[in-house]
């Protein structure tokens, strides 16, 4: 009986019919540079639930590859990349083991402020609006909405503004979000001051003082980094946004927390995946 039993199982794996909880599966790929399409090593490959815990990890090796082995076949898992140096990645990977070997890759960008990097990024967006869009007003919304994009990433507010600013010198004559204009127009030395300033109150450890020529868009992402990454203490929150309001503003404060809530919302255990459109992401 035993025989005839595992012979009939040994038929329904050959044509498809053992259910898939019974099959293991593999997911494999690889993790490159964004810009420059270099393969990243030691970066963080994991397999997480849905309340956030990992169940699987691994890192990738030299080439940027990576594989992990005996997962069940017919789930769908979320996979998320990070590695130090790197913004995660935000898009939500969701991938469907509906094969033995499945296939997932994933690009980082870097937490850079460098100009040659952004650069060479800018130029990559040029390319792609240009071939997707003929309309002036058209390759204004792709650009705007490109680089809008970047916030959604966790670069820190001087790399944006490195990104702003060479966005504009490939397309100099187009129309810009004032939020564009406000962070390509913004000079680092005073991006790295104000942000000291705001850190320094969102810790309870000094009054939140002036930050000259940072406009509110641009003070609203350096806040919101700064508390994402340290919530303030208890005793201090309260204070901080008092202050924060009366220096910016009500609108600027709103702006403030949805920065802080969408940075919250995708984030799990140092990763970040917010759900973008296909028409706004960059072919990478």
């Amino acid at each position: 009986m035993r025989s005839e039993f595992l012979k009939v199982f040994a038929f329904l794996i050959l044509v498809g019919l053992v259910p898939a909880w019974s099959q293991t599966a593999v997911l494999e790929g690889k993790i490159l540079d964004a810009v420059e399409s270099s393969p990243i090593a030691g970066a963080d490959v994991a397999v997480v639930s849905p309340d956030g815990k990992v169940q699987k990890a691994t890192i990738s090796g030299a080439n940027g590859a990576y594989s992990i082995e005996d997962l069940k076949q017919g789930k769908q898992v979320t996979v998320k990349y990070r590695k130090g140096g790197y913004a995660p990645d935000p898009r939500p990977y969701e991938v469907a083991l509906s094969r033995a070997r499945n296939v997932q890759d994933a690009k980082l960008f870097r937490n850079t402020a460098d100009s040659l990097y952004w650069g060479t990024w800018s130029r990559q967006v040029k390319q792609f609006v240009e071939a997707h869009a003929a309309e002036p007003n058209r390759r204004a919304d792709m650009y705007n909405a490109i680089w809008s994009e970047l916030s959604k990433f966790g670069l820190p507010p001087d790399a944006q503004v490195e990104a702003a600013r060479q966005i504009i010198e490939v397309a100099p004559n187009l129309a810009r979000s004032r939020e564009l204009q406000d962070f390509a127009t913004a000079d680092i030395k005073a991006v790295h001051t104000c942000t000291s300033k705001i850190q320094a109150a969102v810790q309870g450890s000094a009054k939140l003082s002036p930050c000259e020529s940072t406009p509110p868009d641009l003070a609203s992402e350096i806040a919101a980094t700064e508390v994402y990454k340290r919530p303030p203490p208890e005793e201090s929150r309260e204070r901080f946004f008092r202050e924060y309001r009366e220096m910016w503003g009500e609108k600027s404060t709103e702006q403030l927390h949805q920065k802080i809530t969408d940075k919250g919302r995708f984030e799990t255990e140092g990763y970040t995946p917010p759900e973008t459109s296909p028409e706004q992401q960059m072919p990478r």
